[in-house]
């Protein structure tokens, strides 16, 4: 494969003035992201007080209740819009045509990383909740079993792929941009694993998130990020959802188509992992640089970065409580 030949920014020396200056600007990024977040979580739970007080029946109306939760994303996304400014952006330069032989490798990465992901999650879920000494639960499974397959695929589906690419690999990586393609890839999906507020969530989302940026930052499309997470999320909801309800079946039929599926996701792990292998050993050729020589040297001592892990703690923890 031929290096594309990307046009760098303007390479600084790392000198400590420049250290310190573009540490203030990645704080800003985390900053604006954190307090978009807090804001429009507080949007959210006043319009639920005013609904619960004014809208009869709106405790059973679970359409509402899940529009509701649906715009939370979208109103960070309009904080964050306003509080960012005109902060410096970079868009990804590369814009490679992508194959349809090059989506199905993505997708089977993509179900391989959320399979893994999910076993750490549970893992994970299990140690803390052993610590702790009480047994945590996926909130996002409980909640998702008071929805019709109907409200899930409208949600999970369609809304949520739109809303997160739109926040997490446009915006933010639009942002973090000019510090480079790798440094982009690695924090915004990390920071999209723990907006995810759970453990059940954080390792596959992150690791998904990876992927999606690596695909943004290569293909230059978002939209190409929307179809495959909507597929993703597809797969991970209603597809997984309904082989499980045919495993509880009484028919001998119904258990081995279950049973199939079940055999099929599995396969498509060890072909997920080589091709992620392979991914990155071709990030190279659309790698771009940023800024600064080691751009991770922003993140140490970062404000704003602490302020996102302190919130991502506190969703956690509000998340072990319910």
């Amino acid at each position: 494969m031929e290096p594309n030949n990307l046009s760098n920014i303007n390479t600084c020396v790392d000198t400590p003035e420049i250290i310190a200056h573009e540490k203030k600007n990645v704080s800003r990024i985390f900053g604006v992201l954190t307090l978009s977040a807090i804001c429009a979580y507080v949007a959210v739970f006043c319009v639920s007080i005013l609904l619960s007080l004014f809208v009869h029946g709106y405790e059973t109306n679970h359409a509402l209740q899940l529009l509701l939760n649906d715009s939370y994303t979208f109103i960070t996304i309009a904080f964050f819009i306003a509080f960012s400014g005109k902060s410096p952006s970079q868009k990804p330069l590369a814009s490679k045509k992508m194959t349809a032989a090059s989506f199905v490798k993505i997708i089977v990465s993509l179900i391989a990383v959320m399979f893994l992901g999910a076993i750490a999650g549970n893992y994970m879920s299990f140690w803390v909740g052993s610590f702790i000494g009480r047994e945590l639960t996926n909130s996002v499974d409980e909640v998702l079993q008071n929805y019709s397959l109907s409200e899930i695929f409208v949600s999970v589906v369609i809304v949520a792929p739109i809303s997160e690419e739109l926040l997490f690999r446009k915006l933010f990586i639009n942002k973090t941009g000019r510090y480079g393609t790798v440094f982009s890839i690695i924090v915004s999906g990390i920071v999209f694993g723990a907006f995810h507020g759970n453990f059940y969530q954080f390792f596959y989302a992150s690791a998904a998130g990876m992927i999606l940026a690596y695909v943004y930052c290569v293909y230059g499309k978002l939209r190409y990020t929307i179809v495959l997470h909507s597929i993703l999320n597809f797969i991970g909801s209603v597809v997984s959802v309904y082989f499980a309800e045919l495993a509880k079946s009484p028919y001998l039929i119904d258990n081995l188509a279950s049973s199939l599926y079940s055999l099929a996701y599995i396969a498509t792990v060890p072909f997920g992992i080589i091709f992620v292998i392979k991914g990155i050993k071709n990030l190279h050729c659309y790698c771009q640089r940023g800024v600064l020589e080691l751009p991770s040297k922003t993140l140490v001592a970062n404000f704003g970065l602490i302020a996102y892990a302190i919130y991502s703690v506190a969703t956690f923890i509000i998340g072990f409580m319910m």
